[in-house]
């Protein structure tokens, strides 16, 4: 199933679906052993090998993604304001462990009231919250407005 945001979901519970079926009509046949076998294979195909992909798998696999508005006050800050979400700013040592998010789309905006919207799609960390970089956005100078999404 698509998503509003061109998201494909739903495909695993699809599969497990239809894999289900397979399984009931190998059973009505009488394959009770092959049926077992499968089944096996199946829970380590969805429960196991994904953990183990994550593991050793690309940075990529471990990433997830943010869709991020942000409404800044008419400046030129616009570069640094990037700048500080990927980390490549002079930041404190509190601040370092943001470095871990990538900036991937940027749309920019102006708005009727002079001020800037800005449109963002970042990858973070899978263990970073949603309220994290909330905060940490709505830390950064002449930032009016965050609103963050998990997609």
């Amino acid at each position: 199933m698509r998503r509003n945001n061109d998201v494909i979901s739903g495909l695993t519970s699809a599969a497990l679906i239809w894999a289900a079926s397979g399984l009931g009509i190998a059973i009505g046949v009488g394959l009770y052993i092959e049926t077992f076998f499968a089944f096996l294979l199946f829970i380590l195909a969805v429960n196991v090998i994904p953990h183990i992909i994550r593991m050793v798998g690309p940075k990529k696999l471990k990433q997830r993604d943010f869709s991020v508005k942000i409404v800044m006050e008419p400046n030129l800050k616009m570069t640094a304001l990037l700048k500080t979400i990927e980390g490549k700013a002079q930041l404190s040592t509190k601040v370092k462990k943001e470095r871990e998010m990538v900036v991937r789309h940027v749309k920019i905006k102006d708005m009727n009231d002079g001020n800037q919207l800005i449109d963002l799609l970042i990858s973070a960390p899978e263990n970073k919250y949603t309220t994290e970089i909330y905060y940490f956005l709505k830390k950064i100078d002449h930032v009016l407005h965050v609103e963050v999404e998990r997609l």
